[in-house]
């Protein structure tokens, strides 16, 4: 979820260089732009967590520590907002 917010963020500084807006097209084409970018973010933020994810376990098996839960994946989904 802080991923998320963080590039929201960074599109609303994008947003906020724009406005005013002479045209209703322009409008157009900033908001289409802003959700490709979004959804384009969309798979690296899932190709990041799923990385994170085998180090953990890693980290589990050198530590000889149980590898992660089905359970523990689902809350660290849920945790990023990835789900």
């Amino acid at each position: 979820a802080l991923v998320w917010l963080v590039s929201l963020i960074v599109l609303a500084a994008i947003w906020r260089a724009f406005l005013p807006l002479s045209s209703p097209w322009l409008f157009f084409l900033l908001l289409l732009i802003c959700v490709s970018a979004q959804e384009a973010l969309r798979p690296i933020f899932w190709k990041a967590y799923t990385k994170v994810e085998a180090f953990l376990d890693i980290l589990a098996e050198k530590l000889s520590k149980p590898r992660l839960y089905i359970t523990d994946k689902i809350q660290i989904a849920l945790d990023t907002g990835e789900s």
